[in-house]
């Protein structure tokens, strides 16, 4: 089992930690580490660690989107969620993988399997049914990957996708149940490492460091209020970017307020350092940073407030 280092949470002072399937196998397990984390992060800070539950192998992790979108009615999804919801908040977990929004149009676009549904009313209404169950359970949703990866037929784990669309189609087919989903209180989003020409032109930019799109799009024109998660910088359409520390700056200056780092512990002191380093060279303003610090203390708020009896 490969354990997160305590230093690291020391060292860096992460505010967030994501546990994998690597990580656990069993629900006791689970329960004892996030246990043993809190207790290290409380050793520097009295801001309770943000645990992201990125389980989705182990059975008693639940199905996934798709299978939850066959197998069950509307309101049975949302009772489900509410269980996996108040699954994960009793073992100390606080953000279920959920919903995986992707529209999937290609059969090899990203995490097809996990996608609700090819048609865009049933993603946008089990959208709304899986993120109301779980934030009923006051358990954080993360809807997957913004704006629209099922919309291209590469993977950005490989390469770097394009989105080959029109605004019109997009505002049609695959935003709606992103705006579902914002609708019921969606807490997080997780970026897609991939350019969008109809969003932002410019074909230096993929989603992740995009200020048109993360900023102005996702924020300004569809109003969402959460907390916009970079997916993991591991990824070939990250990488190819240019050098991952530079690129985290500005994805952090285009509107992501938190970084996915699921490589090693080094990669995760060397984004520290990096936006740090920008910090002192103005790169990253202190509004910015604020803005990102404070939506991140404001979910961890709203889990206090709902945390199980």
């Amino acid at each position: 089992m490969v354990v997160p280092r305590e230093d690291l949470v020391r060292r860096v002072h992460a505010g967030t930690v994501v546990l994998m399937d690597r990580d656990v196998d069993s629900e006791s397990e689970t329960r004892q580490l996030t246990a043993d984390l809190q207790r290290w992060n409380a050793e520097t800070s009295r801001v309770p660690l943000w645990v992201h539950g990125f389980i989705t192998t182990k059975e008693w992790a639940g199905p996934r989107d798709g299978q939850i979108a066959q197998r069950c009615a509307l309101q049975d999804a949302e009772e489900l969620c509410y269980e996996l919801g108040r699954r994960w908040r009793h073992l100390g977990l606080h953000t279920y993988p959920s919903p995986t929004v992707n529209v999937p149009i290609h059969e090899t676009c990203i995490m097809r399997a996990w996608a609700i549904s090819d048609d865009p009313d049933t993603a946008t209404r089990y959208s709304r049914a899986i993120t109301r169950g779980l934030i009923r359970a006051g358990c954080g949703t993360m809807a997957q990957h913004f704006p629209a990866h099922g919309a291209t037929a590469v993977d950005s784990h490989q390469d770097v996708p394009v989105i080959e669309l029109s605004r019109t189609e997009l505002m049609r087919d695959h935003i709606p149940p992103y705006q579902a989903s914002f609708r019921e209180g969606c807490t997080t989003i997780c970026t897609a490492h991939l350019r969008c020409p109809a969003l932002d032109p410019d074909p230096g930019r993929i989603a992740t460091t995009s200020r048109p799109i993360l900023t102005d799009f996702l924020r300004g024109e569809l109003g969402f209020r959460g907390v916009t998660i970079a997916d993991a910088i591991g990824m070939v359409g990250f990488q190819k970017m240019g050098d991952p520390g530079e690129t985290c700056v500005e994805a952090v200056a285009a509107g992501c307020d938190s970084i996915c780092v699921t490589s090693d512990d080094d990669a995760a002191c060397s984004v520290f350092e990096s936006l740090l380093r920008a910090a002192g060279l103005g790169q990253l303003t202190e509004t910015r940073l604020n803005e990102a610090v404070g939506r991140n203390l404001s979910f961890k708020q709203w889990l206090q407030e709902r945390a199980p009896a």
